[in-house]
């Protein structure tokens, strides 16, 4: 069960809830005083896993290229047909 950080809102003493994710949201009231508290969030609650930003392939442009040529070598070695050549569309002059 996920532990949640909350903070009292008369005395502000800090605190930890463990309940399901359902009730996350739902108010608390301080241990102390049995005043309402409030929720805290921290970085990790907050941020985003990176995933997407950090990935080797989004930030490297020599190893982007390097696995799209492996990638067509492989298709080239396994005798994959390549896609047609698109040919070129000409522009309509101006009226």
């Amino acid at each position: 069960m996920p532990t949640y950080n909350f903070e009292c809102e008369d005395c502000g003493h800090t605190f930890a809830l463990a309940r399901p994710m359902s009730q996350a949201g739902d108010p608390a009231r301080c241990p102390k005083d049995n005043a309402s508290a409030h929720r805290l969030y921290n970085a990790n609650a907050v941020r985003r896993s990176g995933f997407r930003e950090n990935h080797p392939q989004r930030n490297d442009p020599d190893l982007r290229a390097e696995l799209a040529q492996t990638a067509d070598d492989r298709a080239d070695a396994a005798g994959a047909p390549r896609p047609p050549p698109q040919p070129e569309i000409p522009s309509r002059a101006p009226r």
